[in-house]
């Protein structure tokens, strides 16, 4: 299966093509000589590696597939994984409580199945529903958890998501916050471009087009457009 975990590797380091042609590979690996173990790892790498694409479509399909062979099987890590990723794909909706809850049950059962090297981005799933439904603050607390797991092992895998999204929450609702969302997208730039972080092109760039947003709010006259292309730039271009 170290095609299917190295795919999402090449992903980050921004490799597309290399990155699809080895989860490709992975996949035709599992269907002709795997068992339901080796499938639903497969498959459930594959459901990542879209879900870091921002393929909500194809997440959807492989989190179905991921979640019938572990329920099958009884695999409880990935029942967990794709549980709690089924109700990313299902998308955010106002008022959407019950979701919510299940998809925080799933989260607890993902940690309690012993893996946690991806509690922060389990940790970005929730705060997505949380912030559709208007509750911004709830969303941060959720982002939090993922935050201290980060600070108490120094993990450093979703790192750069996890930042990146919370520079989003600040700029929600009725009263954002620029300031403190550009502290948390220059965390995220900071965090995919360190090597002990896991740097990463793709998380880099993807974080770097964000930060305008925020310090577009912040500037003032007519430089605050131009200053915020020259954040990218700098940021990116320098790494």
């Amino acid at each position: 299966m170290a095609l299917a975990y190295g795919a999402l590797v090449l992903w980050n380091l921004g490799y597309a093509d290399r990155s699809g042609n080895r989860s490709d590979l992975s996949l035709e690996l599992a269907e002709r000589v795997g068992g339901p173990v080796t499938r639903a790892q497969a498959w459930g790498m594959r459901s990542i590696l879209h879900l870091t694409r921002g393929e909500s479509v194809e997440l959807s399909y492989w989190v179905d597939k991921t979640l019938a062979v572990s329920i099958d099987s009884n695999i409880a890590y990935w029942r967990a994984v794709s549980s709690t990723l089924s109700g990313v794909a299902a998308g955010p909706e106002p008022g959407s409580g019950r979701r919510i809850a299940r998809l925080e049950e799933s989260m607890e059962d993902y940690l309690r199945s012993a893996r946690v090297s991806a509690c922060p981005i389990s940790a970005s799933t929730s705060p997505d529903l949380r912030l559709a439904a208007g509750e911004q603050a709830k969303a941060l607390d959720a982002l939090r958890i993922g935050e201290e797991h980060i600070e108490a092992t120094g993990e450093g895998f979703a790192e750069s998501e996890l930042f990146r999204f919370k520079g989003r929450v600040l700029m929600a609702g009725g009263s954002p916050d620029p300031g403190a969302a550009t502290v948390a997208y220059d965390r995220a730039v900071s965090s995919a471009r360190a090597p002990e972080r896991q740097a990463a092109r793709a998380a880099r760039l993807h974080t770097a087009g964000g930060a305008p947003g925020a310090d577009r709010r912040a500037a003032h006259g007519a430089g605050g457009c131009r200053r915020a292309v020259r954040v990218v730039h700098d940021r990116f271009g320098a790494a």
